[in-house]
């Protein structure tokens, strides 16, 4: 009698889809980073492996792609390795998200302690 149990990652897969979601955390920070939070789109980044190289790119409407390049031409395409990363990636709202806290905003009137220009007029001349 066989049990249905779910399936657990193998090892080494799961290091691969750990490596490409931290990469593609830096990846978001840096267009963060470039053009701030709100402007930030997209992000894309490569991940080298023992066997080739991994292409993600996201954007901030959730779309991915993973496009996995073999050193020898001759291997076939791995989709179910693809979704695999693709479902590994980060959520791109929690990681701008995480990056503004990271990285608060600050002006001349915030580096001073003052909420805005109007507050250390308040404060000035109140």
């Amino acid at each position: 009698m066989s049990h249905n149990k779910p399936k657990t990652q193998i090892p080494h897969i799961q290091e691969l889809i750990n490596e490409c979601y931290e990469a593609m955390v830096r990846a978001i920070n840096d267009e963060c980073d470039t053009n701030g939070a709100e402007d930030a789109r997209s992000a894309a980044c490569t991940v080298d492996t023992n066997d080739g190289y991994i292409d993600l790119c996201m954007d901030h409407c959730g779309n991915t792609s993973v496009v996995i390049v073999h050193d020898n031409a001759s291997e076939g395409e791995c989709p179910i390795l693809c979704k695999a990363i693709a479902d590994g990636l980060p959520d791109w709202s929690e990681t701008v998200e995480q990056w503004e806290e990271d990285n608060p905003y600050e002006d001349e009137w915030t580096s001073h302690g003052f909420a805005g220009e109007a507050d250390y007029i308040h404060w000035r001349y109140g």
